[in-house]
């Protein structure tokens, strides 16, 4: 199938080929398309990577819509890094079809004063985070009564805070169009819109192209094992590294920066001129390590992701779905997800290949090197040190004092010469 097939025209073809160098559809966005045009409320789960963005974005911005004078439609997402994501895709998009005002995005930790100087031009599509939606709506700014579709992209972590988005569902419309996107796409997180939702599956969980290895370390040996690995990457591409907390990120950098390891953090939140920083010394090269965490990693859109590494367990599969599926992101790219591991996360692990249908394969770092399988046993052990033979035994030496006429004597002569 083709985006002929789909009803696509020529303007919105040529406009893809040159944006993004797509000229054939997905398979989620094949599957989305006809429902989605349709007016029908559905959910599509397929894994980082697939295109999911596009695959309801191309349905929704029809030249009705692009074209209206109120807001129509509503994308919601966890992070302002993945509203900016969304929004320069939707934008240029809308741009090339003759709508450079359609799209604007709104979020937390920026000037709200001029959020709302672009709302009050009624751009039809505006993408932003629950928190900042829900001020907007507050201060009626927003009006839920013309939202014709709404998007709830990375439902599985806009739901872990239930309560905005619940409340921010109630300020819609009872019939509105709801789409919802997600790498882990759960059944309870369709039920929770209590609505007849349609699931549609793409290719799977995670893309065949990624490589799953585990590394051994205790707990305590970690870092080391992190800084072990890094060394033996230097030449093998950007690395981009979890971790849980997103306070431990500043720690890990400095760290890994002392020991003269190029890295850099990526936060939530994180300001646009420092982001771009980080970005631009990524691609010149400058920097090949990112330190992030599970939240602040969503958006992050970067194809040149050579390796992912779990310094810190992924707490469950949808985790480590999000966090692998940063790697091999191009049609043709390929990647590796390096697990570190402790002795109790062995039984997770093996729940994880179950679920995901996935095998971790081990590996180890030897001089320098990677490789795949068990690290070997030591070829020997330790010499012992060897104990001197026993000779017959020899009593301390004793001084031999010198007589005092002997030294009498020494010290007169001494003055006669």
């Amino acid at each position: 199938m083709n985006f002929t097939d789909l009803g696509l025209d020529d303007a919105r073809r040529a406009a893809l080929a040159d944006l993004f160098a797509i000229t054939d559809p997905t398979l989620i966005q094949a599957k989305a398309f006809p429902y989605i045009a349709d007016g029908r409320s559905v959910a599509l789960a397929d894994m980082t990577g697939s295109g999911k963005t596009l695959a309801y974005l191309l349905p929704l911005l029809t030249d009705d819509l692009l074209g209206a004078r109120e807001n129509r439609l509503l994308v919601v997402a966890p992070t302002a890094e993945l509203c900016k994501q969304i929004e320069g895709v939707a934008a240029a998009y809308a741009k090339a079809l003759g709508y450079p005002d359609a799209v604007t995005s709104v979020f937390g930790r920026a000037n709200i004063r001029y959020q709302i100087d672009r709302l009050a031009h009624k751009p039809p599509v505006v993408i932003g985070t629950p928190g900042r939606l829900l001020e907007l709506f507050n201060r009626r700014k927003l009006n839920g009564q013309t939202i014709r579709a709404v998007v709830y992209d990375e439902i599985d972590a806009l739901l872990g805070k239930p309560a905005d988005i619940a409340d921010l569902h109630k300020r819609l419309l009872r019939d509105v169009q709801t789409v919802l996107a997600s790498a882990s796409l759960t059944d309870d997180q369709v039920l929770f819109f209590n609505r007849d939702i349609l699931r549609l599956d793409g290719e799977g969980k995670l893309n065949d192209r990624i490589r799953h290895l585990t590394l051994p370390c205790g707990d305590k040996r970690k870092f080391d094992q992190l800084r072990r690995l890094l060394f033996a990457l230097q030449d093998g591409g950007t690395s981009l590294v979890f971790i849980n907390a997103l306070d431990q990120i500043d720690r890990i950098v400095d760290r890994l920066t002392h020991i003269g390891l190029p890295a850099a953090g990526l936060y939530s939140g994180m300001h646009k001129n420092a982001r771009q920083a980080v970005m631009q010394g990524v691609r010149q090269g400058e920097i090949t390590i990112l330190v992030s965490s599970d939240l602040a990693a969503r958006g992050l859109d970067l194809p040149i992701i050579d390796q992912i590494i779990h310094l810190d367990f992924p707490n469950d599969p949808q985790t480590y779905v999000h966090r692998a599926g940063r790697t091999a992101r191009g049609p043709e790219a390929t990647g590796a997800s390096v697990v570190l591991v402790a002795g109790r996360d062995e039984a997770a692990l093996r729940v994880y290949e179950r679920e995901l249908g996935i095998r971790f394969e081990p590996m180890f770092v030897q001089d320098g090197l990677c490789f795949l399988g068990q690290a070997p046993d030591r070829d020997e052990a330790p010499k012992k040190k060897k104990k001197k033979k026993a000779g017959p035994k020899t009593g301390p030496k004793k001084k031999v004092k010198k007589s005092t006429k002997h030294a009498a004597r020494k010290k007169q002569e001494r003055k006669k010469s």
